[in-house]
């Protein structure tokens, strides 16, 4: 495992899409976050991850999102969340999902 590609759209509104594809486990961590943090740096205004390419979605990927928001939300960023069931589960079941509110579009 451990095969993430990830992507970032920064639209002129300061509105940042990271996408991601593959799997987003304990071995893509690093990588998903220094993405995450390279998009805080630009301190936008709203942040959409896009997780429905994603193919694995490991426990871990929860602590990379939680600590990214916190830093992102604490300088008046929105962020939300476009991802399958299966996502929306993982953060059910970790108990983070209200925090990501559902970008519309979410896939099953």
């Amino acid at each position: 495992m451990g095969d993430i590609k990830v992507s970032t759209i920064t639209r002129s509104d300061h509105h940042v899409i990271v996408t991601c594809a593959g799997d987003l486990d304990l071995d893509a961590e690093a990588a998903f976050e220094r993405a995450l943090l390279e998009v805080a740096t630009r301190e936008p205004l709203h942040l959409e991850l896009d997780l429905t390419g994603v193919t694995f979605f490991g426990i871990s990927a929860i602590g990379v999102i939680v600590r990214c928001a916190d830093r992102l939300t604490s300088s008046g960023c929105t962020v939300s969340l476009l991802g399958s069931n299966a996502v929306q589960r993982v953060l059910e079941l970790g108990g983070v999902a209200d925090r990501f509110p559902q970008t519309p579009g979410t896939r099953g």
